[in-house]
């Protein structure tokens, strides 16, 4: 891994339909004595271990980009982490997860992006940037934004049931922290994509 790239360049946001969005969690107990453990460990803002939500886009088209933001994320322990890997989690005709960035608030980044359409780059987001050095109990924590597609084919909604983030640190790892937000990618004329993906938790 090379240095550090800098913070995203600035790009246009696109707002998206958010369903239903609530984080809800509890907070991890003893976390110094968790982080002196076993590394710094990586968790929902606020140093929530759950994070769950639901959010889906209207009419999109298949084999388009689409992203989701709004999956803040900050450390328990003394380094920063880097994410490896975000993967879907029971996800339904065929949705995949094709790049994934992590944005801290900045001038170019001013506020969390939400959901819309567009690539990574094209909103204004570093495809190469993945660490998350913001230390739970920080106002502003670390937004994780990830790319998504449906596939071409039958004009069928896709969606996941959460999303399987592996990542690692200095101090150790590869570590994973499964979240439950329901990501829907909905077919023109589905009105009820958020309902098709249960989530992971369930």
């Amino acid at each position: 891994m090379g240095p550090e790239p800098s913070p995203p360049g600035a790009g246009p946001r696109h707002r998206g339909l958010l369903v239903g969005v609530a984080v809800v969690g509890t907070a991890a107990a003893v976390l110094g004595i968790r982080a002196a453990t076993h590394g710094p460990t990586l968790l929902g803002a606020g140093g929530t271990d759950t994070i769950s939500f639901g959010a889906a886009l209207d009419a999109t088209r298949a084999e388009t980009d689409y992203l989701f933001g709004g999956v803040n994320l900050c450390v328990d322990g003394d380094a920063p982490i880097r994410i490896l890997a975000v993967r879907p989690i029971r996800p339904v005709n065929g949705f995949r997860v094709t790049g994934f960035a992590t944005a801290t608030r900045s001038r170019s980044h001013p506020a969390f992006f939400g959901a819309g359409p567009g690539g990574l780059r094209s909103n204004g987001f570093d495809p190469d940037r993945h660490a998350v050095a913001t230390r739970c109990g920080a106002a502003d924590p670390t937004e994780l934004v990830v790319q998504v597609r449906r596939p071409a084919g039958p004009a069928d909604t896709a969606c996941a049931g959460g999303l399987s983030i592996t990542y690692s640190s200095v101090r150790g790892g590869p570590r994973r922290f499964d979240i439950a937000p329901v990501l829907a990618l909905a077919a023109p004329g589905d009105s009820s994509a958020a309902d098709r993906c249960a989530p992971a938790t369930s």
